[in-house]
């Protein structure tokens, strides 16, 4: 949240927005047009001035509330849609993310502010009537601040547990718990939701914080169980059961299996109804998918099924999560490493003596048929004049443990928790001049300053090339009749040696820039006498940022 010691300074003069309704639409006149981000933060000041100012909680101040609330919904939904976009900019989204998070935490306070005055017996019976409402909301906040955590794959505490499950039975024991709440009342009764509805949707969302799922696939699966958790409630605990179990007296969510004892209410969710939505939507898209239609639409619709048939794994309590490949070897050692292609680029090219073996080793040797695959790359033996690693260094990097399809990475730095998923990792290990090209795959935010990430390697060596554009007009300069010259500058890009490992196929392929990547374009390769021209293939993977793309030598000449 933001700072509350500033907000006894942010409204101007006696201007009150939250004071009643009609303040709140004067106010509203005064924000910005089309500018969401702003009006979003604006709406973070309002209510941290009324959180440090504590004002009395009247019932045109509920009602204002809600009316800030239902306002905010189409803003919250397009910020959303932005922060989804790929080709969206680190700082963007942080901020974009901030603004989400900052208006979640202000609104699920001020409606737990709101909740305990609305229960004080000298307020009227008018006023206490909105509370249903405001319990639906509280925990449609909390949840909103759940998902917000889940997008940077952090874990939740016992003592969050604790607080959560502590406002669930306070809801429960006034009877407020399965009140539903709109702000259409005539809304269709599946759009009306009640504390419990919220509360579950928090609980059952947390089972998919496997750090393997991206920001899209969580929306959707948050989605998807909005329009599913209607059929769901909490009940007296059976005798047994092939549902969850919940036990308000521990720190923890749903359990697969029913507590020997329990150290507070035991309840039980029967998941059959969950269970059969799901089914019916595998059958759905399955259907989808054996219909004509346009390759877009048919990979998407392949996505939302691989989705899917992974969420039926998670949301059942037999769930089993997704393992590595190899046997995993302990290997607590420290590594360094480059984020990002231009960062890994920067490495490779760079002057620094730890570097210097490296690029000498591959732009005085034979690139050109490192790039064509006839002939391995000799650099990346060990080297004792290495990069001098920091053994106490608690901000740096650290290889957990090892196997034959990856690595995990723990780190406590700042860049490391500004990880996704998909990213790019160049790694290189202790008296070592390769540089490994890792993309991560899970990730895992242990507490604030600790951060684990599972990376798959694609190459255990790489070297750093500058392949330049095939001209597309004829410029005189051919061999056999084809154009071989380049134009414009080079850009960086690295080769990838291929691996040989058990199931996979050794392919010879390259990392380029995003807005340099198109199917069949034909770069120049030129190193003194030497020179290639490749053509890139099917994208194996892409990034905002990269393309990781095979390549075909299409002519040669010295």
């Amino acid at each position: 949240m933001a700072n509350t010691i500033l907000g006894f300074f942010r409204t101007a003069g006696n201007e009150d927005p939250l004071a009643d309704v009609r303040a709140l639409a004067v106010w509203m006149e005064k924000q910005p047009a089309n500018d969401y981000l702003s009006i979003q933060e604006a709406m973070v000041r309002v209510l941290e001035d009324m959180g440090a100012r504590q004002p009395k909680v009247t019932l045109n101040r509920v009602l204002a509330v809600l009316e800030l609330d239902r306002l905010s919904i189409p803003i919250q939904a397009r910020l959303l849609k932005q922060f989804l976009q790929p080709s969206l900019s680190d700082s963007v989204r942080q901020r974009l993310w901030h603004a989400r998070d900052d208006l979640a935490g202000w609104f699920a306070y001020t409606y737990k502010n709101l909740f305990a005055a609305l229960q004080e017996f000298f307020l009227r019976q008018k006023a206490k009537g909105q509370l249903p409402g405001v319990a639906a909301r509280m925990f449609y906040y909390r949840g909103q601040q759940a998902k917000n955590g889940l997008l940077r794959y952090e874990r939740w505490n016992p003592g969050k547990w604790q607080s959560l499950h502590a406002r669930y039975e306070a809801a429960q024991k006034r009877g407020l718990a399965r009140v539903p709440f709109a702000f259409v009342p005539d809304s269709p009764a599946s759009e009306h939701y009640s504390a419990e509805r919220e509360y579950l949707q928090i609980l059952l969302m947390q089972r998919v914080n496997t750090g393997n799922l991206s920001a899209v696939q969580i929306e959707r699966a948050a989605l998807w169980l909005r329009g599913w958790a209607h059929a769901l409630a909490l009940t007296e605990p059976p005798l047994e059961g092939a549902g969850f179990w919940l036990d308000l007296g521990r720190g923890d969510g749903l359990l697969a299996k029913k507590p020997q004892s329990a150290q507070g209410t035991l309840l039980y969710l029967d998941i059959a109804p969950l269970q059969k939505a799901i089914g019916d939507g595998l059958v759905e898209l399955s259907v989808r998918m054996q219909r004509v239609g346009a390759p877009a639409i048919q990979a998407e619709a392949a996505e939302r099924l691989a989705l899917l048939q992974r969420l039926e794994q998670l949301w059942g309590p037999g769930a089993k999560y997704t393992e590595r490949r190899g046997v995993r070897v302990q290997a607590d050692r420290p590594v360094h490493v480059a984020a990002g292609l231009v960062e890994i680029a920067a490495a490779l090219h760079s002057s620094d003596p730890r570097n210097e073996a490296l690029d000498d080793r591959f732009r005085h040797g034979d690139p050109a048929e490192l790039a064509s695959g006839h002939v391995q790359p000799t650099f990346g033996g060990t080297d004792p004049v290495g990069i001098e690693f920091e053994q106490e260094n608690a901000s740096g990097w650290r290889m957990h443990d090892t196997s034959e399809s990856g690595c995990k990475l723990v780190s406590q730095s700042r860049k490391a928790a500004q990880q996704q998923l998909s990213s790019l990792l160049g790694i290189q290990e202790e008296g070592d001049t390769r540089w490994k090209i890792g993309i991560v795959r899970r990730l895992k935010k242990i507490s604030e300053d600790h951060t684990e990430l599972g990376v798959e390697i694609v190459a255990q060596n790489s070297a750093l090339i500058a392949p330049r554009p095939v001209a597309s007009r004829d410029t005189g300069y051919s061999v056999d009749g084809i154009d071989v010259s380049g134009e414009g500058k080079g850009f960086d890009a690295l080769y990838l040696a291929p691996m040989q490992s058990p199931g996979r196929v050794p392919r010879r392929s390259l990392l380029v820039p995003a807005l340099e990547y198109r199917e069949r374009r034909r770069f120049l390769l030129t190193f003194d006498n030497i020179a290639d021209t490749i053509e890139l293939t099917t994208a194996l993977e892409r990034n905002k940022d990269w393309v990781w793309s095979g390549f075909d030598i299409v002519h040669e000449t010295q």
